[in-house]
């Protein structure tokens, strides 16, 4: 079945994120249209690693952070951002 995502928040830039009301664990998926090229947009949609119980609980918390896509430099695949990624990209100086 084809998961019917509800947008839970948007984040602004075109990022959004969603929950999966069709799965029973909630899973968040994310939209980031900004980085892949144009010809790929279809991979800006990716699944997140965490579902909707922990996404509310970092954002009561404040340690959530604003999904974002990323090419793997390994494989060159297109996947969300690890949150050990997004630690070490806000510790980066601009």
């Amino acid at each position: 079945m084809a998961p019917a995502l509800l947008p839970v928040c948007h984040w602004g830039c075109g990022i959004t994120s969603y929950v999966d009301l069709t799965d029973p664990a909630h899973p968040m998926w994310a939209i980031d249209p900004n980085p892949a090229p144009l010809e790929m947009r279809e991979v800006s949609l990716f699944p997140q690693h965490l579902g909707l119980t922990e996404w509310l609980r970092r954002w009561a918390e404040a340690t959530l952070h604003q999904p974002w896509l990323l090419q793997d430099e390994t494989t060159g695949q297109w996947r969300a951002a690890t949150d050990a990624e997004t630690e070490a990209a806000l510790q980066e100086p601009l």
